[in-house]
């Protein structure tokens, strides 16, 4: 078993997420599939039993479990993790993604999303629903709601990003041009890239059913970083960065949603700062972009946004 390659390579980003690793770990464990899949697992040297947990998983299950131990923390260096440490490990045709504290709950959600996959070419990615638990009250809640069934709009993925899909849900298919980009565009977060890229390179399809968790806490990869509106908008001007390079490489009609999410960006940016703050960043911005985002701001306001 040792020598079969794997069709699916899953990732699994792990920090100081000893309380919640076997969980997901076990995840894994439960999926029932007709084919080999290998679970990349990264730990950015935990101060925690994090790294003592996958060990014991690596000794019971060497064959899906490919672990790196970071001694020192990566992510506090600057450096991205998937495109720096899991895709250039990356075997299988296809790639899922599970973050440490997250997990997946279907014992069948892999097997189903691949065979999808598998049996329309013209699909790059799928994703799925997923429940958002919240530790601090215990509350759950639903992650996608009004989103149909189906086949999502390029522009839709363009322009929701990131917040369009649960990271732990989704199955892309692979290919070398997604680490490239990943490198040549260190602007954008992870997911937020991620889905833009499948979208730019065929159509993506979201099944209207919860297969994973999606774990909030104080210890979260976001909970920190939204509750800090100057790290926020520190993020946001780094996201047009990232979107004026997809803009200049992508043709129509892509070029165009990436102008609207853009001034998106933009309005966000403006909205959240003080005025003379608004100022200087519209004086930073071409003269096309600051058109663009006033018009946008401008439709934002006809319908009480």
């Amino acid at each position: 078993m040792n020598s079969v390659k794997p069709l699916v390579s899953i990732i699994c980003c792990a920090f100081n997420h000893g309380q919640y690793i076997r969980q997901c770990l076990e995840g894994f464990l439960i999926q029932k599939t007709d084919f080999a899949f290998e679970v990349l697992v990264h730990d950015d040297a935990s101060s925690d039993d994090t790294a003592a947990i996958i060990s014991d998983y690596v000794a019971k299950y060497p064959h899906i479990f490919k672990p790196v131990y970071q001694k020192q923390n990566q992510f506090s260096l600057g450096i991205k993790i998937w495109p720096g440490y899991q895709f250039p490990r990356v075997m299988g045709r296809y790639v899922a993604i599970c973050e440490g504290d997250d997990y997946w709950t279907d014992q069948y959600k892999l097997k189903e999303q691949v065979d999808f996959l598998e049996k329309n070419g013209n699909f790059t990615a799928c994703f799925t629903n997923a429940e958002i638990l919240n530790e601090t009250d215990n509350s759950r809640r639903i992650y996608l709601n009004g989103l149909a069934e189906g086949k999502i709009p390029s522009e839709t993925a363009i322009l929701r990003g990131g917040a369009l899909y649960p990271t732990a849900s989704v199955v892309f298919r692979y290919s070398p041009r997604i680490p490239d980009l990943f490198k040549m565009i260190p602007e954008l977060n992870g997911d937020n890239l991620l889905i833009m890229i499948l979208a730019m390179q065929g159509d993506i399809y979201y099944f209207n059913r919860i297969t994973c968790t999606y774990r909030v806490w104080e210890g979260g990869v976001y909970s920190s970083v939204m509750n800090d509106i100057r790290t926020t908008l520190g993020r946001k001007r780094n996201t047009i960065k990232g979107l004026k390079k997809l803009k200049k490489i992508s043709e129509r009609p892509f070029r165009g949603y990436f102008k609207q999410r853009i001034s998106q960006e933009s309005y966000f940016i403006l909205q959240h700062s003080g005025v003379l703050k608004n100022l200087g960043y519209l004086f930073k911005l071409t003269v096309k972009d600051s058109l663009r985002m006033l018009i946008y701001h401008k439709m934002l306001s006809r319908n009480n946004f």
